[in-house]
Parts: structure tokens; sequence; C-alpha cells
């Protein structure tokens, strides 16, 4: 349908090539993310003597943007781990702005004269909306050549093998089979970064891709409306989900994987199709380690875990990922000697024995442990569901009242949706493991727990 060379793409390298930004940005050394929201910020104040003028003129405000919200609005997401998300984007968004003001983004000629600094939190909100909304995250070579006919850049799956060019990469995900095993894809990687914090330098990059950017997004167009991005070619190429008759709206897919919070908070809303009900919880409340000798094994693991988010799905009981910490998590200092954890060594020795003992722990390893395990993760879902300030059922007839009205595209309609999606997530979670205990007490063995149908 479209191929979008990569000369014609607003990227990293044409952020170092710009004569607004460039020389700073290499001086500074700036991470990618940094340097794209500056190369936004002087391409849009230099106007017409910008080559990208004609492309950032049609911008939208992004007024409608999760980041660009005012207080009352981020309040509705209050008691939604969704809060903890766009409160995190917008700490993030401060520190750059900080390291772009200490740098001396504001003393460049281009912002001179504007009436008012160049990089200030307003400005800098949009920029990181409008990469967050509108960018693609590509995986350009890290030496920016073709590279030796690898073909168009894969895409993530449920083996979590390649690089999703819609998500952006400040998400670290445990969990629904759709985003992956992101421990496996961070220890298997081979030094390949995919999931590191937004701004952190890696061998995919974010890129805005002119005219594709400008498509809307629907939750049915599937993985093969998605953008991909094509080595061999060095162009980002685009093909119809379905035959189109003239005059229709021509439609593409930010991913058909992205939940309904991921759709709200990186692009501003969610359509009435997405039907991915996932809640995402960070791993560490919902793992919580009961003893000095769990504790040390999740010390152990650190950082890797300090980002993790673990995606509970509406539709299935909770991942084995998920699981096997949370049993690790309610595991006695026997059941650990048991089970392979050894203190001892240096960081990385400890590093390894605890993911050891989580790999054994993808199944149940007593009726005790497990038993534990059930207890634990029914209580953490239910606290996470009782911060919200309204029910599922309240958030569902509001919605339903809205769509009845004709206001099923509005804002309040999305963070219903989005909201809706969470709760129906973690209620059936609980449902899910709270009917585990219940088989577990009646008796069913423990192959029997996580092998049996789910009920409706």
């Amino acid at each position: 349908m479209v191929r979008v060379p990569r000369a014609c793409m607003m990227n990293p390298d044409t952020a170092r090539a710009s004569p607004f930004c460039g020389e700073l940005i290499d001086r500074a050394d700036l991470q990618q993310w940094q340097a794209m929201c500056l190369h936004l910020l002087t391409e849009r104040a230099a106007g017409p003597q910008s080559r990208w003028w004609p492309y950032l003129e049609h911008l939208p405000d992004m007024s409608g943007h999760p980041l660009l919200w005012d207080d009352a609005a981020v309040s509705a997401l209050e008691g939604s781990p969704m809060h903890a998300r766009l409160v995190a984007r917008i700490d993030n968004v401060i520190d750059d702005l900080e390291e772009l003001v200490a740098v001396g983004a504001n003393e460049l000629p281009v912002g001179r004269g504007a009436g008012g600094d160049l990089v200030t939190e307003e400005s800098m909100r949009w920029a990181t909306a409008v990469l967050l909304s509108r960018g693609f995250y590509l995986a350009f070579d890290p030496d920016g050549d073709a590279g030796d006919g690898a073909g168009p850049a894969p895409l993530a799956s449920g083996g979590g093998g390649g690089v999703d060019v819609t998500m952006p990469p400040d998400r670290y995900r445990l969990g629904a089979s759709d985003v992956g095993n992101v421990l496996d894809d961070d220890m298997e990687g081979d030094g390949e970064d995919y999931l590191g914090s937004w701004d952190e330098e890696a061998h995919h990059v974010v890129a805005l891709v002119p005219w594709a950017d400008a498509l809307n997004h629907s939750s049915e167009a599937g993985e093969g409306a998605v953008l991909r991005f094509d080595r061999d070619a060095q162009a980002a190429t685009l093909r119809a989900d379905r035959d189109y008759a003239r005059g229709d709206e021509v439609l593409c897919s930010y991913g058909p994987w992205k939940a309904r919070s991921d759709l709200l908070l990186d692009h501003g809303f969610v359509d009435a199709a997405n039907s991915n009900l996932w809640a995402e919880v960070p791993l560490g409340f919902l793992a919580r380690p009961e003893g000095e000798e769990a504790g040390d094994l999740f010390n152990a693991a650190g950082a890797m875990l300090g980002d993790l988010e673990a995606v509970l799905d509406a539709e299935s009981p909770p991942d084995e990922s998920i699981l096997s910490w949370v049993r690790a998590a309610v595991a006695t200092p026997e059941e650990l000697a048991g089970f392979g954890w050894d203190a001892a060594g240096d960081d990385g020795q400890r590093l390894a024995s605890a993911l050891a003992v989580t790999a054994r722990l993808t199944r149940p390893a007593s009726a005790s442990n497990e038993a534990r395990a059930l207890e634990s993760l029914e209580a953490a879902v239910g606290e996470v569901l009782s911060r919200y300030a309204s029910s599922l059922q309240q958030d569902a007839a509001e919605l339903e009242a809205l769509c009845a009205a004709g206001e099923g595209s509005s804002g309040r309609a999305s963070v219903l949706r989005a909201l809706v999606g969470e709760k129906t997530a973690l209620r059936n979670t609980a449902q899910a493991v709270a009917e585990r205990r219940a088989m577990l007490r009646d008796g069913a063995g423990l192959d029997e727990l996580w092998d049996a149908p789910d009920e409706d």
C-alpha cells in the first residue's frame, strides 16, 4: 500500500544531522529519546526553514493525549495501575527536560526570539506525546547498513523473538503469551536490549514515518496491517488489511497485541473493537517475598525485576512465569534450598541461581507451597481491585450510557474502556485463582490445577 524510505523518516540519524540541534546532540551525547524530542522542538521552531516543516505543521496539538491532560483528567485513573504508569512517564519527561536544559538546549539560536524558552515542560510533554502516539520502533541495523539480506524486520510474537514496532520501549512485561516471556528474551537476547527504558540506546530506534503515522487505528486490522521495516530496501512498508473501495477510510493497526491501557496511554484513545482485556500490575506487587531467604532471592534478581510488569489476561489464568515468582516469594527456607537456591557467590552466580529456582517453579512444587502462593496472589489481586474509585459494574454502565448517547468515541469513553478492561482482567484472575484454591482443598492433584479447562 505504501513504502516510506528511511531518508524520509525523522529518526536519530536525522536528529544528529540537523543544522538546528545536531551539534548539541553529538556534543552532549544525548540518548535517542532526548535527541528526538529536541529534534522535534527545534525543527518546529525553525518553521519553513526546516526540511520537516511540511510534515510538522500538520501535527496535532496532542491536547487529548494523557501526557497533556489536566489534573482532573489524570485523577480519573487514580487507583488504576495506569495512573502509576502515567505518573512515571511524566517523571521521565521532567528528567529529559532537565537534561536538555542542563546541556544548553535553550541557548540554541533556533529557539531565540520565540517569546519564551524552546524546551519547557509543556513543549516536552507535546514532543513526548508525539513520539509515543506516532512513533514506530524500527530495527535499523546498529551500523546503519542494509545488512545481509535479512528482509523485513520481525514483529514481536508469542515467542518474543522480534521487535514490536508499535510498542514504546519502556515496557517490561511478563504474562500474556502475545507479549512473550520477557525474562527469556532478556537472558537469551545475546546483548540485544529491546526492552530498555524508553530513552535507552538499543539496536532499534524510534522513528516518525510521515504519511504512515497519519492512518487511524483499528483493533480489527490485525498483524498484517502493522508497519514493518525492510532492511534490504531500507524502507518502512505498510500493507492493506483488506480490499478498500474508493472513498473508504484506510486503516492500519498500531499493534493487535496492544491492551486497552496501552492504547489509552500511548495514543489517547481506545477503540470499541479492542478485545485485549489485560491488566498490567507491577510484578513486585503480586510476588512479595515473605521471608528473609525469599527476599535474598528477589534481591539477587535485582534491577531485572524492578520495572517488570505482570500481564493478567481476562481470558486465561495467570501465566506460569508470573506464578513462578509468586511461588518463590512464599517459599520457606527449606523449600528454597530444595529448589536449588544458593545465596553464595558473586552477583552473577546469585542471579543465575534465582532464575534457576523460578524456572523450576513454573510448575507447582508441592501442595503446601501452591496453597500459600494462591492465597497470596488472590489477596494481592483483590487489593489492586479495592483501590479503584468505582466498580466494574459502574464503569460498564456509564460506558453503555455514553455509547447510547452517541458519545462512544469521546475521551471519557476511552478511559472507561481501559478501566473496564483492567477490572475485568483482575476480576477474572481472582476468580481463576479462587477456583484453583477450591480444587486444591478438594484434593485435586497439582498437575490438574493449571491444566483444567477454564470456566466462562
